[in-house]
């Protein structure tokens, strides 16, 4: 345990952001929090609750995988993903945009999934999972309507102009709220991640098909970057402005582990946010050396 807190210590004193960590071995129950239970912008790592919450759906006949949905144009959303660039009246089936909203962060597909299982029904359920700390309050429209300052009464053309400029505001309240934001924190992603390793919630179709969903998350720039060929990782990344996180488990021969990494940094100089993925990719490494050389 103290190779493990010293190389986590080391690696955060080298950037200036506020940083959260969350670690559990999955073969020996070693934990480790650094800002565990303190909260975090959650970015795109909201996908994870509303993904629990479509299954859990699933699961209750409320839904169902194939049911369709007719994309419309009021549904696109600027930033991750490929739907904002395809026509409305496109059909695809529930599980497929809960596909694209995990494996390459798809904002509309986010927003139809959030918005057909409802904010209220996801965090009823991590309440229900003890995960105080983690809310879904906004859709991703109205977290980057909130980030770029757009306002309920702004009409048309200031929506699109300010839109086309996409600047950041970093005293919005997406960024600075952690009450009514989307926000989790790392030891609520590893208690989350934890019972889906373990199919201690929903049941086996449901945690087996969510694993297998997200290891093909191909947002890989982060926590599986220099990971050795062949390692699985099943994760979900998010990042906005100067907002970089992933969390998920990371398969190896030693021991499978959970790893959740939250950085919230400084507003960054250029559109990918370099400095928050680096240390998270490289962080990442360094914890894997570990893990594989203790066990």
């Amino acid at each position: 345990m103290k190779g493990l807190n010293d190389l986590i210590q080391r690696a955060i004193s080298q950037v200036s952001g506020k940083v959260g960590i969350g670690y559990k071995n999955l073969a020996t129950g070693e934990t480790f929090f650094y800002n565990g239970d303190d909260r975090f912008v959650a970015a795109s790592t909201f996908k994870v609750p509303v993904l629990v919450e479509f299954y859990k759906q699933i699961i209750q006949g409320t839904l169902e995988l194939e049911q369709s949905y007719t994309l419309q144009a009021d549904d696109i959303i600027f930033g991750s993903g490929v739907l904002q660039e395809l026509t409305p009246g496109l059909s695809l089936s529930l599980k497929d945009y809960a596909t694209l909203m995990m494996i390459i962060s798809d904002n509309t597909a986010t927003d139809v999934i959030t918005n057909t299982v409802g904010k209220a029904n996801i965090n009823a359920t991590m309440t229900e999972l003890g995960l105080s700390n983690t809310k879904v309050m906004w859709t991703c429209k109205e977290l980057l309507y909130n980030a770029v300052g757009i306002k309920a009464d702004d009409d048309e053309e200031t929506i699109k102009t300010k839109l086309s400029k996409g600047v950041l505001d970093y005293e919005a309240s997406c960024f600075t709220d952690f009450e009514i934001n989307d926000f989790t924190s790392p030891a609520d992603m590893v208690s989350l991640f934890d019972s889906i390793y373990h199919h201690k919630i929903l049941n086996d179709f449901a945690c087996t098909a969510m694993i297998n969903t997200m290891k093909r998350c191909q947002t890989n720039w982060r926590m599986p970057r220099y990971l050795p060929p062949g390692i699985e990782v099943s994760h979900k990344t998010g990042s906005i402005g100067g907002v970089a996180n992933d969390v998920g488990i990371v398969y190896t021969d030693q021991a499978d582990y959970i790893l959740a990494i939250y950085y919230h940094g400084e507003a960054p100089k250029t559109r990918i946010n370099h400095q928050g993925f680096d240390f998270i990719a490289n962080l990442s490494r360094e914890i894997y050396d570990y893990v594989v050389s203790s066990n």
